[in-house]
This record gives structure tokens, C-alpha cells and sequence, in this order.
């Protein structure tokens, strides 16, 4: 009986233990998505003719946006507001920071003097100013002591712009921040059919702050008659919601993938290591030099390998890693064009054969 019983205990954990991909997938951070609805509160924003406000429309969008994320696995989807209140522009990229946010999403509605402009924008930040950023910005004129929070900056100078300092958050995610912008422009044109006025930079303050890859998009023009109509639309706000977040998720796939193959890198340079493996560049063949040559340029020390009495070759640098050696290779094929990395194992030379599985 009580060997019965220990059959049946090893079998019911067998069947309810989890398969390794699962528990590993399980395990994952959840890749966490800051939803911004620009103004709030006292803040109204921009304001249409027939009187929509843009705090509503931003709040709308954001809820739906947030919503469609929610279902997503392992999307982990945080709100600055998810009621009309107003929250300090500083707060709004303190808050992503604070909980280590993958991305930040800053949802406004656009304004302009001529009512007939139209279409959507999608922002990166820069620091340079134009009227829809200082119009943006503007929002800490509400706050108290806004100057001496700030630190001066006004948002209205354009030499507040011009002396903003390069800080963490101002270009170290301009890649990424443009990769996810783009994307959120062919959608919003795909799903919503409005006119498309293109991907920008502009010195927008929640995004120079946010110390992760961020965009502000505009969602349209609530100053043209048409797009008010089609803003107060429920169905309207759905295809805006529907447009950011199939760029998010599309995004966030791409972001896994490299993750997962920086992960398998990092892994196999580790066993290489393990095994003794590292990598030089071979850069001179020919009649026995120097070491420290004067034609071997930045390559210096070199070693020397003896091929045959008149022969010789010569290597420089020795890196664990095989994209240490494919940096290293690149800045010496400045000078060398033919260089090429060998590989050594336990400083033994192996053969082109023997090399091929770890030059990958």
C-alpha cells in the first residue's frame, strides 16, 4: 500500500507540474505600458466649437487604449489619471519612472488657429520647441511655484529649449521612441482613415523626463468641425484606441524577440568562456615584422605566429566574446581591410572547420 501511494504522489506531480516553457514564460517580467491622458481637471486642454473638451477626449482614448492592453498577456498597463483630474506634467514621467515602465504613451487632442488643419501627429522628443510642445508644456503655468519646480524652465521661451541639457531620457531611447511612433502612425492612418500629418520631434517635458522609449500622439485636430464630430464618436475613439494598440503590441513582440536573443547570446558567450574559447584579429600575413611595426598601426602589440621560415602571421586584441572581436574587427579593418577574426581555444589556434561554430 505504501508503495502505491508513492507511485501515486510522483504521478499526480508529474502531471501537475508545469512544462518548462510555461513556468519560464510564467516567470517573465510583465512588460509594463504607462498610459498618459494629457490635462485633467482644471486643466480643460484645447477646446472644439461645439465645445468638446480635449481633457475628455484624452481620458476616453487612454481608458480604451489601457483596456484592449489589459488583455494582453503579460502586459502589465498603468494609468497618470483614469478619472478627470489634473495631475502636475512632472508627476506624470516621475510616476512611469518610478514603476520602471517599458513604455509611455502620452495621449493629447491638437488645436490651431486655422480650423481647417487636420490629421494626426505623432511625437518623439527633441529639444527644440514649436508651438505644439510650449502649447503642451504651458500646463505647469497651473502648478504653484511652477518656476522653482521646473528650474526656470519657461515654457513659452524657445532659449529654455535651447539650453535644455542632454539627461537620461532625451535620446538614449530616440531609436526605439521613433521605431514605436512610426508604427503608431501607419496604424492610426490604417484604422481611422485621418489624414496623416506625420511623425515629429518637439522639447515636450513628460518625454524628456521619462527615462523609457515614449511617444505623444495627437490624435486629432479638435479645433476643425469635421474631426470634433468625429472625436465625440465612441466608434471614433475605439479605431484611435485599436490604432496605438496593435503598434504596442507589435512593439513589445520585437522587444521580446531581442530580448530572448540577447538572453541566448549572453548564454553562449558564457559557455564559451567555460570552454576556453576567445578571439583575435588576424590582420598582416607575410616576412617577419616587429610586434610593435610601424605599419601595424593602431595594431600594436601584435602577436606573432611562425608559419614557416619566411612566413608569419599576425593577430591583435583577445576578446571573450564574439561581439567584443566583431567591434574590434571592424575598427581595424580601417587600416586592414582583410582582416578577419580567428578563433583560439585555451590560446591553441583551431581550424576554419573547428572555428565555424563559434563565429556566429
Amino acid at each position: 500500500m505504501k508503495q502505491v501511494l508513492i507511485i501515486l504522489t510522483v504521478l499526480v506531480g508529474l502531471v501537475c507540474q508545469k512544462p518548462v516553457a510555461v513556468a519560464a514564460a510564467e516567470s517573465r517580467k510583465p512588460f509594463v505600458v504607462v498610459i498618459d491622458a494629457g490635462h485633467g481637471g482644471k486643466d480643460e486642454g484645447a477646446s472644439g466649437k461645439k465645445k468638446l473638451k480635449e481633457k475628455d477626449i484624452n481620458l476616453a482614448v487612454a481608458l480604451k487604449l489601457g483596456a484592449l492592453l489589459e488583455k494582453e498577456k503579460n502586459i502589465k498597463v498603468l494609468y497618470t489619471r483614469k478619472t478627470d483630474v489634473f495631475v502636475p506634467l512632472d508627476d506624470r514621467a516621475q510616476f512611469a519612472n518610478k514603476h520602471n515602465a517599458n513604455l509611455f504613451i502620452s495621449i493629447h487632442t491638437n488645436s490651431a488657429e486655422n480650423h481647417a488643419a487636420n490629421g494626426t501627429e505623432v511625437y518623439t522628443f527633441s529639444p527644440s520647441s514649436n508651438t505644439v510642445a510650449m502649447r503642451e508644456n504651458a500646463v505647469m503655468e497651473l502648478e504653484e511655484n511652477y518656476k522653482k519646480k521646473y528650474e526656470g524652465f519657461d515654457p513659452n521661451s524657445s532659449e529654455s529649449y535651447i539650453q535644455w541639457d542632454l539627461v537620461a531620457g532625451d535620446f538614449g531611447f530616440s531609436g526605439q521612441s521613433k521605431e514605436l511612433a512610426s508604427s503608431i502612425s501607419r496604424q492610426l492612418t490604417k484604422q481611422t482613415g485621418l489624414y496623416n500629418r506625420g511623425i515629429h520631434q518637439a522639447g515636450f517635458w513628460v518625454l524628456k523626463y521619462s527615462n523609457m522609449p515614449g511617444v505623444l500622439v495627437e490624435v486629432g485636430y479638435v479645433s476643425n468641425l469635421e474631426e470634433e464630430k468625429f472625436l465625440r464618436k465612441d466608434s471614433s475613439r475605439e479605431k484611435l484606441a485599436s490604432a496605438i494598440y496593435k503598434a504596442v503590441v507589435n512593439y513589445k513582440n520585437k522587444y521580446e524577440k531581442k530580448a530572448a536573443a540577447k538572453e541566448k547570446d549572453v548564454k553562449a558567450d558564457a559557455e564559451r568562456i567555460t570552454a576556453g574559447i576567445h578571439y583575435r584579429i588576424q590582420f598582416y600575413t607575410g616576412a617577419r615584422k616587429n610586434i610593435n611595426a610601424k605599419e601595424f598601426k593602431s595594431c600594436v602589440p601584435a602577436t606573432e605566429y611562425k608559419i614557416t621560415e619566411e612566413r608569419y602571421t599576425y593577430t591583435y586584441g583577445d576578446e571573450q566574446t564574439y561581439a567584443k572581436a566583431k567591434e574590434l574587427l571592424a575598427k581595424v579593418q580601417k587600416d586592414f581591410k582583410d582582416a578577419f577574426i580567428a578563433v583560439f581555444k585555451n590560446g591553441e589556434r583551431l581550424s576554419r572547420e573547428e572555428a565555424r561554430p563559434y563565429l556566429k
